[in-house]
Formats: C-alpha cells, sequence, structure tokens
C-alpha cells in the first residue's frame, strides 16, 4: 500500500476527542436533570394544602398569614407575585419555610396600589432546586383588600 496514503488520512486529536465527549455528556446530564426536577415538582405541588388566613395590603406593607395543614408536605418557602399597574414582581419570601401543622404571618414592606392583584404561591423542592408551583396558587387577590 501507497505510504502517501496512508499519513493523508488524518483522525480527530485525542484531546479535541474528549473535549467533545465531556461537552456531550455534561449537555445530556443537564437536559436529564431539569426533566427529573419539573416531574417530581409538579407531582409535589397536588400535595400541598395550606390555608391562607390573613392576606392584605397596608401602609406600604403586604399582610400574610397561613397554616400548613397536617397532610400537607412540608414547603421550602413562599413567594408572592404581585401585578400592578402593567408591572409584575415577584417577592420571595425569606425565612418561609413551613413544616405541616406551621403557622407563619409575615409582614412585607412593600408599596402597593389599592387597585393591585396578588397571589401566594408556595414553593417545594429542596433549597438548591426550590420548585414554585404557579400553576396551584395558595391564595389569589383581584385586587389585594386592605388591612
Amino acid at each position: 500500500m501507497n505510504r502517501a496514503f496512508l499519513h493523508s488520512r488524518r483522525g480527530m486529536s485525542p484531546l479535541i476527542a474528549t473535549v467533545l465527549l465531556m461537552a456531550f455528556a455534561v449537555a445530556l446530564g443537564g437536559m436529564i436533570m431539569n426533566l427529573s426536577l419539573d416531574l417530581g415538582g409538579n407531582k409535589a405541588c397536588n400535595d400541598i394544602s395550606v390555608q391562607v388566613t390573613e392576606f392584605c395590603a397596608g401602609e406600604n406593607q403586604i399582610q400574610l398569614r397561613a397554616f400548613n395543614t397536617p397532610n400537607s408536605i412540608p414547603l421550602e418557602g413562599l413567594k408572592i407575585i404581585i401585578m400592578d399597574n402593567g408591572v409584575e414582581s415577584s417577592l420571595s419570601v425569606k425565612n418561609s419555610t413551613l413544616a405541616p401543622t406551621e403557622r407563619t404571618g409575615i409582614a412585607i414592606p412593600f408599596p402597593i396600589t389599592p387597585t393591585a392583584n396578588a397571589k401566594v404561591i408556595g414553593v417545594v423542592g429542596s433549597p438548591s432546586a426550590p420548585y414554585a408551583c404557579i400553576e396551584k396558587p395558595l391564595a389569589i387577590a383581584n385586587p389585594l383588600p386592605p388591612c
């Protein structure tokens, strides 16, 4: 066989092949993790049973009182989504984890108009992988009533 022919065929560098293989593995792993987080979060949202006893607006603040019933799953936190004058704001409430049978009372400083709409959203999962249950709000106020 002709030696010139054998030397003219070049393969991919082992370094480039390794980098491409690693990039493919990372991309595939990310897709699988994203899919599993979505499926787990949606199922967990169905197991939330929280009673919101107060959800109103006071002087430049939002009042929220909630009770996580005994047959509910633990919540990693609460979010409040506000639509005010065409602007949507999402507030993550700090220190709002709720175990079953636990209560919370929170005053959140936030300027709001009397015509603002708002809803309370439960957050499930873990602190490193939270999932906001937007499809199943815990409370909806159209408009948010005064306290």
